[in-house]
């Protein structure tokens, strides 16, 4: 089992899909009675399943199945994106402590 700090921004079914578990997984392991998640909330996340889930929930056609992919796939490289930013700043603070 891991656990997981939940970030500004997170939703159940995102933290969820990224460890390939279910939001009902995740809701059991910590005996949450709602979806509502705060900044700073330690989860616990349980091992992913042999054969993990669909990402998506069941429904719907495939066109909007694949829509919602794009959505994700928008996404995870907007995050990518963010914490390259973000991994670049903090090199250039690197350097110039490591400067003086």
């Amino acid at each position: 089992m891991s656990t997981y700090v939940v970030q500004s921004g997170d939703s159940l079914y995102s933290i969820a899909s990224g460890f390939g578990v279910s939001v009902e997984d995740i809701l059991r392991g910590n005996q949450l009675n709602g979806t509502t998640l705060y900044v700073g909330q330690t989860l616990n996340i349980p091992e992913p399943a042999l054969f993990p889930i669909h990402p998506f929930p069941p429904g719907g056609s495939l066109d909007q199945r694949i829509i919602r992919l794009e959505r994700e796939q928008i996404r995870m490289a907007q995050e990518i994106n963010r914490l390259e930013q973000r991994v670049n700043r903090l090199d250039v603070r690197v350097r110039r402590l490591e400067g003086h």
